[in-house]
């Protein structure tokens, strides 16, 4: 089945298209980083072309809208980029570009296959919950030929692909991740093609797609979760942003993905719990400490917000007030009124979040 996925990645790409990825891979492959995007739209631009739209005719998998997962050959955080940020591209560039084949790809596959073996020989129990993680160091032992280029290459490369991104936690030079059971899809993938060939299968199996008899249906998730209360889009771009950060992101992701889960699960007190820690964890990212103290008020009023998102933090940091309710008021005698309708709107966090990642 692998053999005869179709996949439009793996199509050639016209000149100006060509153009582009050679302009980003370029300086990664002399300088392991990517480069800013106002430098990429200054080269295209001496040619007369615009980075911007070419980037969007680049051939895409999954959601062709602005949300849910999709995959190409470039990663992108939203339609219009500033010029500090970082466009990357994946290991699909690499059937394009021969020296990412080289640099990225091949090596990446070997990566691949070792996280499925960890994930096989992982230890499974019937009471306890097992959440296999790799480390750098294992991948050092495992494949001792990558070398220190690629390794210290290797968690950036992770982020970008469906299979292998996950939130991470850093340390230095080393990192560990969690191993999710979406690399056994990859099980009897060996080369680029059908790399490509299985990532498009299963990203377009993850959105909504029209069934056989014209009604749509939504599909089994396999390595994209979808969104409940906080937008995964904005999750994702978290562990994205991790490697390149001096903030260690990856507390901030699992509160996130657990009040996801728990949105969804309906229970009320804990989202309202882990609500509250948000708001008290992410202070630093957008505030410098007044007498030695950061706090989600000086947030509210020291942040360069908009009219209408500061309105939003007001009404957060209003919620602060109902949070500690919830974790400080002791048992009674009357039942306790707090539900799920009193969860904040999505919208106010999804725009305090906005407002961290762009601070990063």
């Amino acid at each position: 089945m692998i053999g005869n996925t179709l996949s439009a990645l793996l199509a050639p790409l016209n000149k100006e298209q060509l153009m582009l990825l050679t302009t980003m891979a370029t300086p990664y492959v002399q300088e392991g980083k990517w480069p800013l995007w106002g430098y990429i739209q200054d080269q295209l631009g001496r040619d007369g072309l615009n980075a911007t739209e070419i980037l969007h005719t680049l051939p895409k998998v999954g959601s062709q809208g602005a949300i849910g997962p999709w995959y190409g050959a470039a990663w992108h955080t939203r339609p219009h980029m500033a010029d500090d940020a970082r466009p990357a591209l994946t290991v699909a560039a690499a059937v394009h570009l021969q020296e990412l084949d080289l640099l990225i790809a091949q090596p990446f596959l070997k990566v691949l296959h070792i996280m499925i073996k960890l994930r096989l020989d992982a230890p499974s129990s019937t009471q306890e919950v097992t959440r296999p993680e790799v480390t750098r160091a294992d991948i050092e032992q495992a494949l001792p030929s990558l070398g220190s280029v690629f390794m210290d290459r290797l968690s950036d490369i992770l982020n970008y692909e469906p299979a292998t991104v996950s939130g991470m936690s850093i340390e230095g030079e080393e990192w560990t991740r969690p191993v999710s059971r979406s690399v056994l899809e990859y099980k009897h993938v060996h080369d680029l093609e059908s790399y490509v060939r299985r990532t498009t299968e299963l990203v377009n199996r993850s959105v909504m797609t029209p069934s056989s008899g014209g009604v749509t249906v939504v599909a089994p998730q396999h390595s994209v979760a979808p969104a409940v209360y906080v937008e995964e889009s904005l999750i994702e771009e978290l562990e994205h942003r991790a490697s390149s950060t001096r903030w260690h992101l990856g507390k901030l992701v699992q509160l996130l993905r657990e009040l996801n889960s728990n949105h969804a699960d309906k229970n009320p007190y804990a989202c309202h719990a882990l609500l509250r820690a948000i708001l008290d964890h992410v202070p630093p990212l957008l505030v410098q400490p007044v007498a030695g103290k950061l706090t989600f008020d000086q947030v509210v009023s020291n942040y360069s917000w908009s009219r209408t998102d500061q309105a939003y933090m007001r009404k957060l940091k209003d919620f602060r007030v109902q949070g500690d309710d919830v974790l400080h008021r002791q048992i009674r005698t009357t039942a306790d009124l707090i539900n799920m309708n009193d969860v904040p709107p999505r919208a106010w966090l999804n725009v305090l979040l906005r407002a961290c990642i762009d601070a990063l």
